[in-house]
């Protein structure tokens, strides 16, 4: 190996910390979510089997030996799921006897790895089990994404203090990522990175890759970089070793890259892993020298949590999970329900004006649901493909009247087919022909009104730069409703009249 050539395995960074790695790339995990991000992270434990009776049963019965037992037969996200399910003594217990599982087979990293993949809720109550200390000591055999997924889940003053409990090095590394914005690529990056001179044969790389004990336990490229720290290509393992030691890696390294810029949105992130297939990707500070790399495992967490955060904001629940408690879903829903409840007297506000044609056809107040609920159901279906068009970037400025124009006859085909048969059986039902006639005008009007809005209303959001997952919902629904009520009780009044 060529003395003159150094390798940077943890890019521009002033020194690095001691720790051991132990965290497998390939096992599942979650990202940590934060306060003010909206919405915990959805966690992989949720499909994670464990014999729950047999769990309760053990802690109901007291028996230390058996729950060692118990905890010997599971795997990490097993163990981490029990926690997830337990509370109150039932956890306090448990995870004094993981501790205990964890000394005896004196293997600390087993409780790094189950704090590191419980739900940030679950987390926060689990470190303050811990203590400062005891979490410092743990997260020090995570890799610094791990512990910084940890880190941004708690509040600041204990975040500081577990902070000044880990070695220099990785205090100053934690706390410059902390400085990237939520959400941002800074925050998503791992710090460990394989980074190789442009200069060296894969020969080089590989005896430095068998020699070096500090490197990362799991990686899938090696950075290729210039004097200055810049990035130029990056190499794929399975290439490497099956090159000629004495190949150059500048003649086999992939050239072909986006490095990410260190502030980057997290979802352009993903965005940039699924349009190119990655498996890892460099990261760039504002100089364009390498300071990370994002890897493939943190991007699916990515793509869950965001997900998960859109079908809520749908909802109008937009901080809150599972775990959360009472009180905070109750403030986090009243808003949305408070608004919901104005609107919902515009509603009757309007359905009041037509008392007197209510009172003459009791049969108008029977249907009006109908009319109401198709038009529901019919925002909802063309909202949430609009909604998930715009985040996976597939309906754009270029194609969006062609989306418009495709929900306009798609819901007037729908609203023909359905008008015709609510206006059969509302014919049938009341031999009345008229107000056949009159359902299936509302029918069909309500159900194209719901795809307009449905896909008007996003666009507009995200024009003015709002969210659409967020507003796009209770205006589009509420708009249904008003909007159905009164075309049908217009023509049920015009009915009368004529």
């Amino acid at each position: 190996m060529p003395k003159t050539s150094k390798v940077s395995k943890r890019v521009a960074q002033p020194s690095k910390p001691s720790k051991t790695h132990v965290r497998a790339k390939s096992r599942p995990r979650r990202r940590g979510g934060v306060p003010s991000r909206p919405l915990e992270a959805r966690s992989t434990l949720a499909r994670v089997d464990v014999p729950v009776q047999t769990l309760h049963a053990v802690l109901n019965e007291g028996d230390t030996k058996a729950l060692t037992s118990f905890i010997d037969g599971l795997e990490s996200t097993q163990r981490a799921r029990c926690v997830d399910l337990l509370d109150g003594d039932k956890r306090q217990v448990f995870l004094a006897a993981l501790q205990t599982y964890a000394q005896d087979k004196k293997a600390p990293s087993l409780i790094a790895e189950v704090l590191s993949l419980l739900t940030p809720s679950v987390q926060a109550h689990v470190v303050e089990s811990l203590g400062v200390a005891g979490t410092a000591r743990i997260v020090g055999h995570l890799e610094t994404d791990d512990i910084l997924a940890i880190l941004e889940g708690l509040e600041a003053d204990v975040r500081q203090a577990i902070l000044a409990k880990l070695p220099k090095g990785a205090q100053e590394w934690l706390k410059e990522s902390l400085k990237y914005p939520q959400q941002s690529a800074g925050r998503l990056m791992q710090r460990e990175v394989v980074a190789v001179p442009i200069t060296w044969r894969v020969g080089d790389v590989i005896e430095h890759l068998r020699e070096d004990r500090d490197l990362p336990d799991d990686f899938f490229d090696v950075q290729v970089v210039d004097p200055r720290q810049h990035p130029l290509g990056m190499v794929p393992l399975g290439r490497l070793l099956r090159a000629k030691p004495q190949t150059q890696v500048q003649d086999i390294m992939e050239t072909h890259m986006t490095p990410i810029p260190v502030h980057a949105d997290q979802e352009e992130v993903a965005f940039l892993f699924r349009d190119k297939d990655l498996t890892s990707n460099p990261v760039v500070d504002e100089d364009g020298r390498l300071v990370g790399v994002v890897t493939i495992d943190d991007v699916v967490d990515v793509i869950d949590a965001e997900a998960g955060e859109d079908l809520m904001r749908l909802a109008g629940v937009t901080q809150e999970s599972f775990h959360s408690t009472w009180a905070a879903s109750v403030r986090n829903r009243f808003i949305w329900l408070a608004f919901n409840l104005v609107f919902t007297f515009v509603s009757a506000y309007v359905i009041s004006r037509f008392t007197d044609a209510i009172d003459k056809v009791i049969a108008l107040a029977v249907l009006m649901p109908v009319v109401a609920s198709m038009g529901g159901i019919a925002a909802v279906q063309t909202l949430t493909v609009t909604v998930r068009a715009l985040a996976m970037k597939e309906l754009v400025y270029g194609n969006r009247w062609r989306s418009i124009v495709k929900e306009f006859i798609l819901n007037s085909s729908n609203g023909l087919l359905l008008g015709a048969l609510a206006g059969l059986v509302a014919w049938w039902w009341y031999q009345d022909v008229g107000l056949g006639v009159i359902i299936v005008a509302a029918v069909v009007a309500n159900i194209v009104m719901a795809g307009l809005l449905g896909t008007l209303v996003p666009l507009l959001m995200e024009k003015l730069g709002i969210d659409p997952a967020v507003a796009s919902g209770p205006v589009v629904t509420v708009g249904t409703d008003i909007f159905g009520f009164l075309i049908f009780l217009t023509l049920g009044a015009v009915y009368l009249v004529g």
